[in-house]
């Protein structure tokens, strides 16, 4: 439960910083297509469970994408699914 916590704590860390909005930027301008947007996504969390616990992975990149989802109005269901798997 603690480590749950810990990891929101983390997230809104990140999002403080702007770390979210760089990544989610980054992510925007990387990807042209919703294939393009889909694996981009799908690779970031690759790298990041590659170190940590998957969920920890999603709980870190979940403000990301819902930032991505929010800045190419594309419905945040599409990349959270993949995001959870």
């Amino acid at each position: 439960m603690i480590t749950i916590a810990a990891v929101f704590v983390l997230s809104a860390g990140l999002e403080e910083t702007g770390a979210v909005r760089a990544l989610a930027a980054w992510l925007v301008t990387r990807s042209r297509g919703a294939t393009r947007l889909l694996v981009s996504v799908m690779l970031t969390a690759a790298a990041v469970s590659a170190f940590v616990s998957g969920t920890l992975a999603v709980a870190v990149l979940l403000p990301v994408v819902l930032a991505v989802a929010a800045a190419r109005r594309t419905p945040s269901s599409a990349l959270l699914v993949p995001l959870a798997f």
